[in-house]
């Protein structure tokens, strides 16, 4: 969203971002979206990754944890800005300080082991069963 204007479509989302893998593939994403937003042409985005008449339904709530609960950028329906989210102004720079991190990539062994690091990550409780 900071690398282009500050806001994001589902459609860009569905048909460009869910297929990114790496920080390289991410800037060339945002490259393609910024291009087919020059040319009005969302099908130069690439085919659907959700598909059917419930996709939204799906991708609301990959955005809604992606802005914690609505907290980073508040939901796109019933907004002004024509179908985008759009980064909130009172997080703008919280948003570029946070992005200014990066982690080294991981490996993991198992789906466990990531499962382990994830939930110690986020402080999670021990699982007491």
């Amino acid at each position: 969203m900071l690398g282009l204007e500050g806001k994001i479509s589902s459609d860009e989302i569905n048909r460009v971002l869910f297929k990114v893998r790496n920080e390289g593939e991410l800037e060339e994403s945002i490259a393609k979206i910024a291009v087919a937003r020059q040319s009005g042409h969302i099908e130069d985005l690439g085919a659907e990754v959700i598909t059917g008449e419930k996709k939204n339904d799906r991708i609301i709530p990959w955005i809604s944890l992606a802005s914690f609960g609505w907290t980073i950028f508040p939901d796109k329906r019933g907004g002004e800005d024509g179908g985008y989210y759009k980064l909130a102004e009172r997080t703008l720079a919280t948003v570029r300080e946070a992005s200014q991190i990066k982690h080294k990539h991981r490996d993991f062994a198992s789906v466990e082991e990531y499962i382990e690091f994830v939930s110690r990550s986020a402080c999670l409780p021990k699982d007491l069963r």
